[in-house]
């Protein structure tokens, strides 16, 4: 009996191909950014809620599943986190790098700095936020995953 090991998705049948290995990564990344963009719209317009998303505790479980299909899948779940992560920091709200980034706009176009005490505030309510929102999508994926919801 002749037996042929599979790794990493790669069989006997697969060719390779210098060009599309060079252009793969690109078109995944704007696959996941456009899913991303997709995703945001349809929470803001109320055809996906807010209990959908996974936070923590539910990215843990999908990269357990990932792992489980193999270091392949695996590897492709890392690079959508990284991108979906990247995507989510660069958004202009004040506690992540896109505010900071909003910011530094605001004083290259008025010359001046913006008051140091607003900048502190909007950075500690959209961070307190944001804290509400992991704790809230992690409740929720803890009860996906015994079975509640």
């Amino acid at each position: 009996v002749d037996t042929t090991t599979i790794i990493m998705g790669v069989s006997p049948q697969t060719k390779f191909h210098f060009g599309k290995s060079l252009i793969y990564p690109f078109t995944e990344f704007w696959s996941s950014l456009k899913n991303m963009v997709l995703t945001l719209k349809h929470l803001f317009t109320g055809s996906v809620g807010v209990q959908n998303l996974s936070g923590p505790v539910g990215i843990f479980s999908l990269t357990s599943q990932a792992a489980s299909q193999g270091f392949g899948t695996l590897l492709n779940f890392i690079g959508f986190l990284s991108v979906n992560v990247g995507f989510m920091n660069l958004l202009p709200i004040p506690a992540l790098d896109g505010g900071r980034l909003l910011f530094l706009g605001y004083e290259a176009v008025t010359k001046k700095k913006p008051s140091q005490k607003v900048e502190t505030a909007l950075i500690s309510i959209t961070m307190i936020l944001l804290f509400g929102l992991i704790i809230y999508v992690s409740f929720n994926d803890i009860l996906r995953l015994i079975g509640v919801k």
